[in-house]
């Protein structure tokens, strides 16, 4: 036993090495032959971890990701190499626990000690696992569980996220996970929450540009109702130019801005937090209240100048969109430390509706058909300085943010 668990503790994987003579007509090995066998010796097989894993270790403990080892092996063996990859270090309370242990344990002693650092358990049984990803679950986490036998098929249905390997694994263990992991690494988990962290900031700025946006309008709509019963602020046309074309394109170019650096370095958000989530919101409403403010201005000092009113109001709102999609870009970062030219699909987005807009005011049919009247050079700039406040007034929120913080 002392050599086992000598061998164990170096990381390496036991066998015992028997022998038994048979006679040599015998034709057929049966499960008897296998008995009253004389032992020879012990072997020892290292199986390391791939080259890279400890470094993606780290990144999980950065993003706020808990990495728990659940084995059938040795428990030295699984503390050798826990301790390898970094999921181990007794030096800062972690614990490992066996199959046994967890035996001895009702499910609340186990929900303990799974909360003061046991991150690692061997010799487990399937029943083991499944009640290890019952008792984090209980004490508020999400579990993902990696398997590829039949045995972990209860686990993988039972955690939030059930992720077979493709290679190895059984049938019944895909059957039973949400994702089939097909090249069997653990840097590609990790890479998928980066990217998964990814898509769900993408989400949040499309609907945060939606969002002010449409808040913005709604404001000033109502506002001119109740203050100045002016019944047509825009025209059907102008608003539908605003949302579909202007939003439209915008939308897109915000949904394609480049993957933000340092995601796995942020903690993780809660499973009860909305896309359209409070901190979104806010800044939404943020952005429409600056945004009806500036057309607010201008509505007051084109007051009373009918066709003119409308003209203004409308290139208004567009040329603040400009600016607001560069506020979405990042909910933290200022747009100048992300590069304010990084998004090169928002520069496209932005010469296409010039060059459209610039349509509407050239082609006589079509400035009658919008309801517009041309726009004196000074005018433009009037419009270009007071959209810049929603961008300007956001590049300064987050600097003062950013100083709070730190």
């Amino acid at each position: 036993e002392d050599i086992v668990n000598e061998y164990a503790s170096q990381g390496l994987r036991v066998l015992a090495c028997a022998v038994k003579r048979l006679p040599k007509d015998h034709q057929q090995i049966v499960e008897q032959d296998l008995s009253d066998m004389e032992f020879v010796g012990l072997c020892g097989i290292n199986d390391p971890p791939r080259a890279g894993v400890s470094d993606y270790i780290k990144k999980c403990e950065r993003a706020g990701i808990d990495v728990i080892m659940i084995t059938g092996d040795n428990e030295f063996t699984a503390i050798a190499i826990g301790k390898e990859i970094g999921i181990f270090n007794p030096d800062t309370g972690d614990k490992s626990l066996t199959g046994n242990d967890i035996d001895a344990m009702d499910d609340d002693a186990l929900q303990q000690a799974l909360e003061q650092k046991a991150n690692i358990l061997a010799r487990t049984s399937p029943i083991h696992k499944l009640r290890i990803v019952k008792a984090l679950q209980k004490s508020g986490k999400i579990v993902s569980m990696t398997g590829d036998g039949v045995n972990d098929s209860p686990a993988l249905r039972q955690a939030n996220i059930g992720i077979a390997m493709g290679i190895t694994g059984t049938d019944i263990a895909k059957e039973a996970s949400d994702i089939v992991l097909q090249d069997e690494k653990f840097e590609s988990v990790v890479d998928g929450i980066d990217e998964g962290r990814h898509i769900l900031n993408t989400f949040r700025r499309v609907v945060l540009l939606l969002t002010s946006t449409n808040f913005a309008e709604s404001f000033v709509i109502l506002t001119t109702l109740l203050l100045f019963a002016n019944p047509v602020l825009l025209l059907p046309l102008q608003i539908l130019w605003v949302n579909l074309v202007t939003d439209g394109m915008l939308d897109i170019a915000v949904s394609l801005e480049p993957k933000e650096k340092g995601l796995l370095d942020q903690p993780p958000s809660s499973i009860k937090e909305r896309v359209l989530s409070k901190q979104t919101l806010m800044r939404a409403l943020f952005y429409g209240t600056v945004m009806a403010t500036i057309v607010m201005t201008v509505y007051i000092i084109y007051l009373g100048q009918g066709t003119k009113l409308r003209t203004m109001i409308f290139i208004t709102l567009i040329i603040a969109q400009w600016f607001s999609a560069q506020n979405c870009r990042s909910p933290t970062k200022s747009a100048f430390e992300m590069g304010i030219f990084k998004n090169r699909v928002l520069w496209i987005v932005y010469v296409i509706d010039i060059t459209l807009v610039a349509v509407l005011f050239i082609i006589s049919p079509l400035t009658i058909l919008f309801g517009l009247v041309p726009v004196a050079p000074l005018e433009w700039i009037l419009v270009f300085v007071l959209a810049s406040m929603v961008f300007i007034l956001e590049e300064i929120r987050k600097r003062i943010a950013h100083k709070l913080e730190t």
